[in-house]
């Protein structure tokens, strides 16, 4: 029988509803008692976890079962809402001896990373070279926690306490002693990605610093692409986030990819805040480290200052670096579509260390692979050894100089970048080498110029010219503040925030919905008494 295939999925961000407030808070309040008190705490940790969901469950609730009893009679569907705790210690259980199981084999396998991945993959733990690197550090493994923050996975639960389609989405509560029903318009931003199908899937909240968020899980479906035989390869740096070459089938390539000029910006920005950082990292150390040589006369305060800012330059480097990941991964997939390309040629850097520089190529490369998963393009990872200074067609290896450029015997030269790419594009992977122990045939080209990725029109433009098809074909005049949404089912409706009304000024009462087979536009009634009911609805097919 043929596996059902996964679909990908992907999560937008959304508030904790109000009435969901005072039954999480009773199921934390159950975890943390199960989680400080040791006897409990002993006899779960003492657990072995299989994969038959039902035994785990009936084990956990014999140890636990009875601090439910007394939180329970304050929920509604108490089995349903102890189903979601239970499986939530279950998920603890497991990652502990996840962990366990690591540490063990790192430390039995006298410190190579490869070895102890392949030993876990037998034990079918497949661990990435980060996770190994952290888990190196620890030194002892790890112990099951005497606190968590609770997760309210919708998902474990069921119909009966949580129904949805795609409007709309219920709980079931209790207040004032009777089970009622508490519902919520689904409101699908702008960010949702093209691929959605039009499927939502069950959310899940938690609470952290006294604030309710949650994300909503949806469904899409990836890109056909057809065989074209094109490859890109990419070249992965610090200095310059990308650089790529697409490689056609009768061996020509491209002109160089490089980063456009609003990425470059922002990684101009990460530059200058590597320096900022460095300039309080060493202030902050200096101060420390003459305080606890005896020195007197410091400024507490100051100093706490200065370890807030650099905690906050740190948090903003942060965020900088992932801005970066992903739109290198944008730019890349555009590129890719634009060129007709196949699959991506992408470096092998997972034994890359992690230092101070705050190069990511792990976030870069996981961007790139989510990126081309819903645009239906595989993803290689190629071994990059010798890259940048290998000549793609003979082999020869030759240093780059001062300028990166690389010159070889034949008297052609290659940007160090550049080489990298194509020579990522022209290897194969080691299952297809195996096989066919052979290069790519490249024929000779011009020396390639680099080309910056430039869009045809900005979003902004091209939301604006829909605002306006749809404004000219039904006659609208009064379209000022309209509310465009891009990628929505058709029938979504698409709803104002809850308690602001929409004849405010703040919100438009126009609804714009792009379907990408139809266009709809769908006016809410300003002086009905129930906010989002409809009085119009003007479509072109």
């Amino acid at each position: 029988m043929a596996s059902k295939k996964k679909v990908p999925t992907r999560s937008i961000r959304i508030d904790m509803p109000d009435e969901l407030r005072p039954i999480y808070d009773v199921c934390q309040a159950a975890l943390d008692e199960i989680l400080s008190t040791d006897s409990l705490h002993q006899t779960l940790s003492d657990l072995t976890m299989t994969k038959n969901r039902q035994t785990n469950r009936e084990e956990i609730v014999s140890v636990v079962g009875a601090v439910w009893d007394k939180y329970k009679t304050r929920v509604p569907s108490q089995a349903r809402y102890g189903r979601i705790l239970f499986r939530h210690i279950e998920n603890m259980l497991k990652s502990r001896s996840r962990g366990v199981a690591i540490y063990t084999v790192l430390k039995t396998s006298g410190g190579s990373l490869a070895q102890a991945q392949s030993t876990l993959a037998k034990m079918e733990i497949y661990a990435t070279m980060t996770e190994l690197r952290a888990v190196e550090k620890w030194d002892s493994p790890p112990a099951l926690p005497k606190s968590s923050i609770f997760v309210m996975n919708m998902g474990d639960g069921d119909n009966e306490i949580c129904p949805m389609d795609d409007q709309e989405i219920r709980f079931k509560i209790l207040p004032g002693g009777g089970e009622v029903w508490a519902a919520r318009t689904i409101v699908i931003p702008t960010s949702v990605r093209e691929q959605w199908n039009g499927v939502v899937c069950k959310p899940s909240f938690t609470v952290r610093d006294g604030v309710g968020r949650g994300t909503l899980p949806y469904e899409c479906t990836p890109d056909v692409v057809e065989k074209t035989g094109r490859i890109m390869g990419v070249d992965l740096g610090d200095l310059q986030p990308y650089t790529a070459v697409v490689l056609y089938k009768d061996g020509s390539y491209s002109q160089t990819y490089t980063p456009s000029r609003s990425l470059r910006r922002v990684n101009e920005k990460r530059r200058v805040l590597r320096q900022e950082r460095s300039f309080l990292r060493n202030r902050v150390f200096d101060v420390k480290r003459y305080v606890e040589s005896g020195g007197v006369g410091v400024n507490k305060e100051r100093q706490d200052i200065r370890w807030s800012t650099l905690r906050g330059v740190e948090s903003k480097l942060s965020r900088v670096s992932n801005v970066i990941a992903e739109l290198s991964a944008a730019e890349l997939i555009y590129i890719a579509r634009q060129e007709g390309v196949e699959a991506i040629h992408l470096e092998d850097l997972r034994w890359v260390k992690g230092g101070n520089t705050d190069w990511t190529p792990g976030m870069m490369r996981d961007a790139i692979m989510s990126a081309a998963e819903l645009a239906g393009i595989k993803v290689h990872l190629i071994n990059p050894s010798h890259s940048s200074k290998e000549h793609p067609k003979t082999g020869e290896r030759s240093e780059p100089d001062r300028d990166r450029v690389v010159r070889f015997s034949d008297g052609s030269e290659y940007d160090r970048d550049e080489l990298a790419a194509i020579n990522m594009a022209v290897r194969r992977r080691r299952k297809e080498k195996a096989k066919k122990n052979r290069r790519i045939k490249l024929r000779d080209k011009h020396t390639a110029t680099p080309k910056q990725l430039k869009r045809k029109t900005s979003r902004r433009r091209e939301r604006k010219a829909l605002v306006d098809s749809i404004k000219r074909a039904n006659d609208v005049t009064d379209f000022d503040r309209a509310l465009l949404t891009v990628g929505a089912r058709p029938g979504v409706v698409h709803m104002p925030r809850p308690g602001r009304k929409v004849e405010s000024v703040y919100v438009s009462p126009w609804c714009v919905l792009d379907t990408r087979n139809s266009l709809l536009l769908r006016r809410y009634a300003p002086d009905s008494s129930q906010d989002g009911q409809l009085c119009t609805d003007l479509s072109r097919q």
